[in-house]
């Protein structure tokens, strides 16, 4: 092995009071949002006795703030009993090279998720913003299956943010959109979702998404043959139903019936299947889908 830098000689394994971990959490950068529930089970092994120090590195920057290790100094807070821990600090770098270190603390372990990503950084409605982001992602790939679950090819923490930082005001006016229809919409459907049809809807017309949603979500001036009206009926039936629909199946119907809503067309019934490629926002037009003959 080669080392590639030197140790800041301010690295070690130190013996942290209640006093200390109060001025780190003072001092934290850009944490995510504070687990209470986590911190106290850790403050329950402080308490114990049972806290090892494992190796496992609290991690300042290199003027000393904390990036990461708030939920072990609240929990030496709760427990009121000093911990002992390794801590590192940090070379100095650019603002680059530093988010790309915050991008990647804790992705091995999968502890920090993109939606603690975002929070970090001030987002309103972190956690549904890091997923329309992902899912807006996933839809411009290309692929046909949006449940996109495997490691490769899923967009990681630091290309999320990125992406979001490119259009951080048009995924915040769609999430906020999708919060405002999301209770009435609750075990119906993802909230990523509704934000992601509001993000692309908007990119072709920036009233649209709005009318629809309400509709799908509140039932209110719907036509007999509307979209949204045949939307709302899939939704609800399948969440009704034992045998719920697979995630890319309510995306596709979820895009179907908004371009025939854009579009100015009506149906009178809304289908999908495995079989079909998915519906894209750029190029779909639709005819109008009749019932099956009795």
């Amino acid at each position: 092995m080669e080392r590639v830098r030197p140790s800041d000689p301010r690295d070690g394994c130190y013996r942290i009071t209640p006093a200390d971990a109060a001025r780190l959490l003072e001092n934290g950068r850009m944490n995510r949002p504070l687990s209470e529930s986590r911190a106290r089970k850790l403050a329950a092994r402080i308490r114990q006795g049972k806290w090892i120090a494992n190796g496992e590195t609290i991690i300042l920057d290199y003027e000393g703030n904390m990036i990461d290790g708030q939920h072990r100094c609240r929990a030496c807070v709760i427990a009121g009993k000093s911990f002992d821990g390794y801590m590192i600090f940090l070379p100095k770098s650019s603002g680059k090279h530093a988010a790309a270190e915050f991008d990647t603390i804790d992705s091995e372990s999968a502890r920090r998720t993109a939606g603690d990503r975002l929070a970090e950084l001030g987002v309103p409605r972190y956690m549904a913003a890091a997923a329309t982001v992902r899912l807006a992602m996933i839809y411009e790939m290309g692929v046909e299956n949006i449940h996109l679950t495997g490691r490769e090819g899923t967009p990681t923490i630091g290309e999320i943010r990125t992406r979001y930082q490119q259009e951080s005001m048009a995924f915040d006016e769609a999430t906020h959109l999708a919060s405002r229809f999301s209770k009435k919409l609750a075990r119906k459907s993802p909230a990523s979702l509704i934000a992601f049809v509001a993000y692309w809807g908007a990119k072709q017309d920036p009233h649209k998404p709005e009318r629809f949603i309400e509709q799908v979500a509140t039932g209110i001036e719907l036509g007999a043959n509307s979209p949204a009206l045949a939307l709302r009926n899939r939704l609800e039936s399948n969440s009704a139903s034992n045998k719920k629909m697979q995630i890319t199946e309510m995306f596709a119907l979820w895009v179907k019936s908004y371009c025939m809503f854009r579009d100015n067309r009506t149906t009178q019934s809304l289908r999908w299947n495995s079989n079909e490629k998915l519906p894209r926002f750029e190029t779909t037009k639709y005819e109008p889908i009749q019932p099956p003959l009795a």
